[in-house]
């Protein structure tokens, strides 16, 4: 294990609370990213508060991850403006979501890269372990 994997392990954590900016990102865009692997990218943003949502959002475009943060967003402004009250919207948002979201992201791999990236370009914006 390096300090890539011992960063990724903490803010994979109940108990982590992220101070640093990278930390916060990570974990925020973490939290969304795996709800969305468990239920879908509609029902992660269904989950997680507003603040949450933005927080992942920022996460995202923090990492360099620009495609899933503008996914992340639209898919919280359609929730926004009533697409889960038509069944036929929601069942076409939740698809498409998945898919945009997928691409941007195919694998856990591709988030892992972004990290790494990130992390080595700017160290100090993750705490020590």
């Amino acid at each position: 294990m390096d300090l890539a994997d011992d960063i990724w392990n903490r803010a994979l954590s109940i108990d982590f609370v992220p101070i640093a900016p990278g930390d916060r990102a990570l974990v925020d865009l973490l939290r969304l990213h795996s709800l969305g692997m468990n239920g879908g990218i509609l029902n992660a943003v269904e989950q997680l508060g507003d603040e949450e949502v933005e927080a992942a959002v920022d996460g995202y475009r923090w990492m360099g991850l620009a495609a899933a943060a503008d996914e992340v967003e639209r898919v919280h402004g359609e929730i926004e403006d009533g697409a889960l009250d038509d069944d036929a919207r929601a069942e076409r948002l939740e698809l498409d979501a998945d898919a945009a979201y997928f691409r941007a992201i195919p694998d856990d791999a591709s988030l892992e890269r972004a990290f790494r990236a990130r992390l080595a370009g700017e160290p100090a914006a993750f705490a020590s372990t």
